[in-house]
């Protein structure tokens, strides 16, 4: 799923820009190491005990960052409208990720059939943002 596949839905939101990232292309361990679009790799499917799964921690906290450098430079452009941090599946569990860590205030969350991430790590991690 891409990106732009979604942004349909969000369109005609009044005083509101939609930004849609499509995830990177990468090999994803899980479907035997085939390139595909993700924001981290998955090691385990289906997870039997949420307790024992295996997270791509670097590449989570890498795609948290690529979501940071695109709100930061489309507050530079328009530093008035409103930005809502949003996605599905992966990139909702990034969208919640970014939430939960970043210092950068954003107007809302929308975070989709998704989970949170390296959850054994709040609240000592969780921003004041």
């Amino acid at each position: 799923d891409t990106g732009h596949g979604w942004s349909a839905a969000f369109f005609g939101l009044p005083n509101v820009k939609v930004i849609c990232p499509t995830a990177p292309s990468i090999p994803i361990d899980v479907n035997n190491g085939y390139v595909m679009p993700g924001w981290f790799d998955v090691y385990d499917f289906p997870i039997q005990n949420i307790d024992e799964v295996r997270e791509d921690g670097p590449g989570i906290l890498h795609s948290v960052k690529l979501v940071e450098d695109v709100v930061a430079k489309e507050r530079e452009t328009n530093p008035n409208i409103p930005i809502f941090v949003g996605g599905f599946s992966q990139g909702g569990a990034i969208a919640l990720t970014f939430a939960m860590r970043s210092e950068i205030k954003v107007s809302g969350l929308i975070a989709l059939s998704c989970w949170l991430p390296l959850r054994q790590d709040y609240p000592a991690k969780e921003s004041p943002a």
